[in-house]
């Protein structure tokens, strides 16, 4: 993870992938990215800011900004008309529906990487269809081909 060629998009390669894929499951297809990555901090060679604006096939917009130095941050904000969701954490649920009252869910801490490797176990056992499907994967695969020509040659790319 700290060569440019194995971490093109820097924080983008190692764990910002996990969050388009979560953005794609939770939004659908992604038609174009709009995307930054710059070095700023970290002593190799690898960006550590990246930035994205991505164009959903369904008229959605989206943000994703990934850093590769300083502490880990997760949290991810949905908008609708009917209100807001922001995931805090892996703990943290807030829900605000437009006009209503914030709610707080707390969940237990739970390791993600474990979950995740459980899930797709069971899934290759026989059980539970894994949550992330072969389509959305190799879908991300050719979101985070654009966001890495988008990022080098600093215009606006479809995603093929």
């Amino acid at each position: 993870r700290t060569s440019r060629s194995e971490s093109p998009a820097g924080g983008m390669t190692s764990l910002g992938i996990h969050a388009l894929d979560c953005m794609i499951h939770l939004c659908g297809r992604i038609a174009e990215v709009d995307a930054r990555s710059k070095r700023r901090a970290l002593p190799f060679d690898i960006d550590d800011t990246t930035c994205m604006l991505f164009d959903f096939d369904n008229g959605m917009t989206g943000y994703l900004g990934t850093l590769a130095a300083g502490g880990r941050l997760w949290h991810m904000r949905v908008f609708g008309a009917d209100g807001w969701a922001e995931l805090r954490g892996m703990e943290t649920l807030v829900k605000t529906p437009a006009g209503g009252s914030q709610e707080v869910i707390e969940y237990a801490p739970e390791t993600s990487i474990q979950a995740e490797l459980e899930a797709f176990a069971a899934a290759a056992s026989g059980g539970p269809a894994y949550l992330i499907t072969p389509d959305e994967m190799i879908h991300g695969v050719a979101v985070l081909e654009a966001i890495i020509a988008s990022a080098q040659s600093g215009a606006r790319a479809a995603v093929g």
